[in-house]
C-alpha cells in the first residue's frame, strides 16, 4: 500500500518480488472511485527475485507514451485511491501451483476526511472457509477509539475496506467495486462516495446495531457481523467483528 501527500511526486515503476524463480503476473484490472473497474489484462513475467513493472503498463490509456505520472495527475483521473488487481501464476517448475489473486491499494490522498488508517493497523484478521466468515479482531489499544471518528462518510468506507479483506483471505475476485455490505441483509451499500448511502448506513447502524454514533467506541462493534455480497456471485460472505 502506498500513501502519498505531495501531488508533485512522480511514479514511474513498481517493484515486484516473488519467491518463485519464474512467475507470470497479470495486471487484471484497476478500480477507482472515478473510473469504476477497468480491465487491463497486461502480463509480465517475473523471471527473478525482483521485477520492475512500469506504471504505464498498469494504467493505460492514461499514460500514453509518458514514462511517469504525478500523484496529482493520478488523483485527477482516479480520485483518492486506486486498487490494482493482480493474479500470480507459477511457470516452469512452479506451474503446478494454484494461481493467487491480490488487490494492491494505492492511496493517493492523506487527509482526515478522505482516508482512514490502514484497516490492518487496528484489527487482526482470520478466515473460516466453512462458514465463509472473516473474523476481524480489534486490537486492544484501539478498542477505546470513538466510533464518532468514523460515523460520517468514512464509516461506509471503513466497513467496505474491512469486507474487502475477503479478497485476500477467501480468494474472492472482483475487488471492492463489486462488493456490497449490509448490517441487516436487506439494505446493501457499495459506494462510499454516495451521500445517500452514507446517510442510510448511519441510520442502519443506529437502528439495527443500536450504536450511539456520538459516544460509542470501537469496542461497541463486538460480536457485530457484516453481510457481504459480490455482483454475479450467489455466495454470501461475512465479516464478524470481535472487540473484547
Amino acid at each position: 500500500m502506498s500513501d502519498e501527500t505531495d501531488g508533485n511526486v512522480r511514479i514511474a515503476k513498481f517493484r515486484a518480488t516473488s519467491n518463485a524463480s519464474t512467475t507470470e503476473a497479470t495486471i487484471v484490472s484497476i478500480t477507482s472511485p472515478k473510473t469504476g473497474t477497468i480491465t487491463v489484462n497486461v502480463k509480465r513475467v517475473i523471471n527473478g527475485a525482483t521485477k520492475y513493472i512500469a506504471v504505464r503498463d498498469i494504467w493505460p490509456p492514461y499514460m500514453g507514451n509518458k514514462e511517469s505520472i504525478s500523484i496529482g495527475g493520478l488523483r485527477e483521473v482516479f480520485g483518492s485511491r486506486v486498487t490494482v488487481t493482480v493474479t500470480l501464476r507459477g511457470t516452469g517448475s512452479y506451474a503446478g501451483y494454484a494461481p493467487a489473486t491480490f488487490n494492491i491499494v494505492v492511496k493517493l490522498a492523506n487527509d482526515n476526511t478522505g482516508t482512514l488508517p490502514c484497516i490492518k493497523d487496528w484489527a487482526e484478521f482470520s478466515y473460516n472457509a466453512s462458514t465463509k466468515t472473516v473474523t476481524a479482531t480489534v486490537k486492544a489499544d484501539k478498542q477505546n477509539n470513538k466510533f464518532s471518528a468514523y460515523k460520517d462518510h468514512r464509516a461506509l468506507q471503513m466497513f467496505l475496506e474491512m469486507a474487502d479483506i475477503l479478497n485476500e483471505y477467501a480468494g474472492t475476485e472482483g475487488g471492492v467495486s463489486n462488493l456490497s455490505i449490509s448490517v441487516d441483509g436487506e439494505n446493501f451499500y457499495d459506494d462510499a462516495n454516495s451521500q445517500e448511502q452514507r446517510s442510510a448506513l448511519k441510520e442502519d447502524l443506529e437502528k439495527v446495531w443500536n450504536l450511539d454514533l456520538d459516544n460509542d467506541t470501537l469496542a461497541s462493534l463486538n460480536d457485530k457481523k457484516l453481510i457481504c455480497e459480490y455482483k454475479d456471485n450467489p455466495t454470501r460472505y461475512y465479516v464478524k467483528i470481535i472487540a473484547q
